[in-house]
């Protein structure tokens, strides 16, 4: 897990003295307010509310260029913290903040005296937009300034917080798993190789500046502290628990991992196998549906294969009772009788012959 230099650096955006606001479908604009739609800015022709800004075809809204220069008031102190509908209420006060150039400001003015009434004896109650903007900014909640003055200017700041060592060790923790360090092995249960403890902690120290990573093994005689592994010689797997450690600065944490390292098998000659396959079998083996070897009334079940890769084959003294599958062929049994049924136990060039004594009846 890398850390670059920019992860760990603040960013402060003060670049840019004009506040421009942004297109918000649930404000209203009037006349020559300019707004930023998808990092462009487009300036109002005449009162507008939901009108999207580049789409609407009807000429409400005029495409700005970086050519056109404009001003802007920066007397409105607005914060980003206030809850969704205060933003969206104050983004709507703000637009009508900004300062107008004596040409268009008298375009307005004489826009605004064409749609008032002429011959009106009530007086409006209406509020005009100048004072409904002065009891909105002064029903906004002021937040603390960071600097005594008169003067706060609107300034966003973006910030990128560095993450802490904690942070850091529990990110590495959380990356660490037995894939990361497995080597030739498969999988946690079955562990016949070395680990790759070394490799990985060589591998994130070359990524994450000032880190330390401390294996520790339950049972190093099996696996030690680098990832060596010593298989069992005693016909019994072994479990043992890993312990990773990270430490960055002052702060540390551990994770665990249980593995079974195999015990090593021991090797044996084809003689040895042939041998210890023909001790082990017994009647048990092929007996079918039959419970003794001296009442056999149906089919045996004969064996193929056996332990240590070997193969056996077998071999009837009367075939025309029983052959060397195992079947018995009952309608030709006219009283007891016995049988010799021969098996063969080969691998390689070694063999080993085992026979069975049976009683076939009806």
């Amino acid at each position: 897990m890398e850390y670059s230099n920019e992860d760990l650096e603040s960013e402060y955006d003060t670049s840019s003295e004009d506040e421009v606001v942004f297109w918000n479908a649930g404000a209203v604009y009037f006349d020559d307010e300019i707004v930023e739609y998808q990092g462009r800015r487009y300036m109002a022709l005449r009162k507008t509310s939901a009108e999207v800004p580049g789409r609407c075809k009807a000429g409400i809204w005029k495409e700005l260029h970086e050519a056109e220069n404009f001003e802007y008031d920066e007397d409105l102190n607005l914060y980003e913290e206030a809850q969704p509908a205060f933003v969206s209420e104050k983004k709507a006060v703000s637009n009508t903040k900004q300062t107008l150039s004596p040409q268009k400001q008298v375009i307005k003015e004489e826009r605004t005296k064409s749609v008032q009434p002429q011959n009106s004896t009530k007086p409006s109650v209406k509020k005009t937009l100048k004072e409904q903007q002065e009891e909105r900014k002064q029903s906004m909640p002021q937040p603390q300034s960071a600097k005594a003055g008169s003067e706060v200017h609107n300034i966003e700041k973006k910030m990128t917080l560095p993450p802490t060592d904690q942070q850091i060790v529990n990110d590495i923790l959380k990356d660490i798993g037995f894939e990361k360090i497995k080597g030739e092995n498969l999988n946690e249960q079955s562990i016949i190789s070395d680990l790759k403890l070394d490799e990985y902690a060589a591998f994130v120290k070359s990524k994450v500046s000032d880190i330390k990573l401390i294996w520790g093994s339950s049972h190093t005689n099996v696996i030690s502290n680098k990832g060596k592994v010593f298989r069992p010689n005693d016909s019994q797997d072994a479990a043992v628990n890993l312990s990773i450690t990270v430490q960055k600065g002052p702060a540390s944490a551990t994770r665990f991992f249980t593995v079974w390292v195999k015990a090593e098998e021991e090797v044996y000659s084809d003689t040895e196998c042939v041998e210890m396959v023909c001790k082990a079998l017994s009647f048990d083996h092929i007996r079918g549906n039959n419970s003794d070897q001296n009442r056999i009334t149906a089919d045996l079940g004969l064996l193929t294969h056996g332990l240590h890769d070997t193969e056996i084959f077998w071999a009837s003294s009367d075939r025309s009772l029983m052959d060397e599958t195992g079947h018995l062929y009952k309608e030709r049994i006219k009283s007891k009788t016995e049988i010799r049924l021969f098996a063969i136990v080969v691998k390689e060039k070694a063999k080993c012959l085992k026979s069975f004594k049976l009683i076939v009846e009806l």
